[in-house]
């Protein structure tokens, strides 16, 4: 656990520098406000509209090349009195969806099979299966598809009065799950089977674990129970129907323990060997997708096509994994997809998969979409890294108008992008982290009285709004953000503000700081400089106000001087480098239930946490993700569809949402997502201890932890950035000095005149 810990942290250092990068430059700044439309005032919206879907029945969007014609949850059953828990196996198939499960009662008498599911029609259904109408209790232990055929197989262990397997039944079951054909093994298999499957030429494939190993093996029997096949393999994935009534089996290809891809194989009777007849590489998949490549399920199409589910969709390519074509894509229909638990291609290309989301396994059956109606759609402009926070939003509201679509995009130019904008086109909604916030303000839509109108304004943290305002008005929407504070030893002098903390670093013999994210001693020392600004009216470099500079005075030669204990910080140790007194500090970013878990054990093992400096003391920084805009020139009914996505966006099921996967997610602005954060984290901690995990989390107090939260809330401050253009000058002298290629002479006369020159413009 703790090496995802340091990569979160190390990415929430990343994600604070990158925005401190992002925008455009002085110039190109500039350039785009001389380019502004001037012919159209800004309109202040006091009221707002949004977009309505009339069409009640759900109905899915035909953007995509394949468009489902049912989408519905395959219900899990539970017959009354049911103690225990049973055989069970969902699959994809001629039939559409179905559930199979043995129901256990407790007594062998009671016990039953049965299955449940939904057909290509969309008609729900739920059946027992009886195949020896004399025998009681269970019928069958496992049932399985016919490949390319609406029918099922089935098979039973047989067992003695001792309760020992003494041979196998095999069944063959048509659509309505009747017996049409048994038979007995001519052999034992002595092992339950793992995957169970027939053909179109009446044989029945099988898998399991071959006693006392991993290993898995493969057999064919033919219709009369006669052993036709036999494979052993390490890596076996289970069996997929293709074709007209072909089977072949999936595993995964690996390079040692590396992972490389997925590849189908057939048997050939004839030769008693496995050929290869498709192979899906890992490489080809994150080529295509540039997202994590990871391959949900894969299947065969037909001979030469392969089927497969990504983190993006459904796809489609020729048998080696090129040529592919997304056919079709979670978010363009409102699909929060969590995993694929089976996919099937019928040879008229209609598509089943079997999907998981938060509710529960779903049936999507696709078909080719014949005419693609007209849609209304806005573009979404994020940063690559950003995507992912947002791609679930977008799909809540994909889901909730199906008339409407929000394409999130991340492919965007960042200089064609500020063309575009500066000359009223481009996306509707825009990630500010590509091109700044408050110096590009005269692009975006005034958001005054949308939260008030829409209610969230109650149900959102007070302290985080002022991440989307400029000078007391709102343009922007954040929904994220993290805490930055400060671990000191106690006793220690904490309310310090820039002078008090600058003479505790002169007093103090030991480094400034020690922290997790640091790679070389130039960034500790640029994370030192950083410390002393929090913006224009609040930095120790020079007073907005008066324009007084410290540059070129003996105040600032003190702070290069003192800017030298940054070098080379200690590691951490577990809080020993605090308490032997080796850092003044340690630098510590709050997120999620987890942070604030193990910033209160660090407060119980004896260490006080205080906020950073700043002019009118130690405060707590809030450092939220770039505010989402809207651009001043979309149209009234672009505009109705971005109002109407941040009320998705704001809302309480796309901040639970996104908690999901990371217990160090950043927090929500909403008021009511904490507690979401620390279900999630006991859920998490509870699973780690129950398999044994040795990094298991520590322990939850929801009490104390709530009460952390809000005592750092209530001594907090927004963290803010200069303007694009005054970073890039302390951005561009400082990289100088810190690289060695000017001194410190040279540093504070260049910034004391660019700077003078800056505040003098201002």
């Amino acid at each position: 656990m703790r090496s995802l810990m340091e990569r979160v942290k190390i990415i929430c250092y990343v994600l604070s520098i990158v925005m401190l990068l992002s925008g455009c430059d002085g110039n190109a700044g500039q350039d785009t406000e001389k380019t502004i439309p001037t012919s159209t005032p800004l309109r202040e919206m006091t009221e707002y509209e949004f977009v309505e879907d009339v069409d009640l029945e759900w109905k899915d969007n035909s953007l995509d090349d394949w468009q489902a014609v049912v989408n519905h949850s395959v219900e899990e059953e539970k017959a009354d009195g049911e103690q225990l828990g049973g055989a069970l196996k969902y699959m994809a198939c001629e039939g559409g969806a179905v559930r199979f499960k043995n129901h256990l009662i407790g007594s062998y008498t009671k016990n039953w099979s049965g299955v449940n599911g939904i057909r290509p029609s969309g008609e729900v259904f739920s059946k027992r299966i009886s195949v020896e109408p004399e025998s009681v209790g269970a019928q069958v232990d496992l049932v399985g598809p016919i490949s390319g055929k609406n029918g099922y197989v089935a098979y039973k262990n047989l067992r003695d009065a001792n309760d020992k397997i003494t041979g196998q039944a095999f069944y063959v079951l048509d659509e309505n799950f009747e017996c049409v054909h048994r038979i007995q093994a001519g052999f034992l298999f002595e092992v339950p089977l793992s995957d169970f499957m027939g053909d179109g030429r009446g044989n029945f494939h099988v898998t399991f674990h071959n006693e006392g190993s991993n290993d898995y093996k493969y057999v064919v029997l033919s219709r009369d129970g006669e052993k036709l096949f036999e494979s052993t393999g390490a890596y076996f994935n289970g069996l997929r129907a293709f074709g007209d009534g072909c089977v072949a089996i999936c595993e995964q290809a690996s390079n040692g323990r590396k992972l490389e891809g997925q590849r189908m194989l057939e048997a050939d009777l004839e030769r008693g060997s496995l050929e290869e007849i498709g192979y899906l590489s890992q490489s080809a998949v994150y080529e295509l997708t540039k997202s994590s490549g990871r391959i949900y399920y894969v299947t065969l199409a037909s001979a030469t096509e392969l089927a497969w589910c990504g983190s993006d969709g459904v796809y489609l390519s020729d048998s080696n994994g090129l040529n592919a074509r997304m056919a079709y894509c979670w978010a363009n229909h409102g699909i929060l997809m969590q995993e694929v638990v089976s996919l099937y291609v019928k040879n008229d290309g209609t598509i089943s998969v079997l999907y998981v989301n938060s509710q529960g396994i779903n049936f999507l059956l696709l078909r080719p979409t014949v005419e693609k109606a007209e849609i209304t759609s806005i573009s979404f402009a994020v940063a690559p890294f950003h995507k992912e926070a947002y791609v679930s939003a977008a799909a809540l509201f994909n889901q909730r108008y199906p008339s409407y679509h929000i394409e999130v995009r991340d492919d965007y130019d960042e200089t064609r992008l500020l063309t575009q904008l500066g000359a009223g086109e481009g996306p509707v909604l825009i990630d500010t982290t590509l091109t700044g916030f408050e110096d590009m303000v005269k692009l975006w839509q005034p958001l005054d009285g949308f939260l008030d109108q829409t209610g969230l304004a109650e149900e959102l943290i007070p302290e985080t709004l002022d991440f989307g305002q400029i000078e007391g008005k709102t343009y922007g929407i954040v929904t994220h953000f993290f805490i930055r504070a400060l671990a000191v030893k106690e006793n220690n002098l904490t309310n310090w503000d820039f002078e008090g903390f600058l003479n505790c670093v002169e007093k103090f013999e030991g480094a400034t700081y020690t922290a997790q994210w640091f790679q070389t001693p130039e960034d500790e020392r640029r994370a030192f400089f950083d410390m002393l600004s929090n913006g224009l009216p609040d930095n120790a470099y020079f007073d907005i106000e008066t324009g007084y500079v410290i540059f070129g005075t003996p105040e600032f030669e003190r702070l290069l001087r003192l800017s030298e204990k940054a070098k080379n910080c200690p590691e951490t140790e577990d809080g020993r480098t605090l308490k032997e007194e080796k850092a003044l500090c340690e630098m510590v970013n709050v997120s999620g239930a987890e942070g604030l878990v193990r910033l209160r054990k660090q407060r119980e093992s004896g260490e006080d946490i205080v906020g950073y400096p700043t002019k009118n003391g130690a405060r707590y920084l809030l450092f939220g993700q770039s505010p989402i805009v809207v651009r001043s020139t979309a149209t009234d009914e672009e505009k109705k569809i971005a109002y109407s996505f941040f009320k998705i966006l704001l809302s309480r099921e796309s901040a639970i949402a996104s908690v999901k996967g990371n217990t160090y997610a950043m927090y929500s602005v909403r008021k009511d997502a904490l507690e979401n954060q620390f279900d999630y984290y006991e859920f998490v901690a509870s699973e780690m201890k129950e398999h044994g995990d040795v990094a298991a989390l520590p322990e939850l107090d929801r009490k104390k932890d709530r009460e952390l939260f809000e005592e750092l809330m209530k001594n907090a401050v927004t963290e803010k950035q200069f303007p694009a253009s005054l970073r890039q000058i302390f951005e561009q002298e400082f990289d100088d000095y810190l690289s060695g290629r000017i001194d410190g002479k040279a540093l504070a006369d260049h910034l004391k005149s660019r700077v003078t020159l800056y505040l003098d413009e201002q």
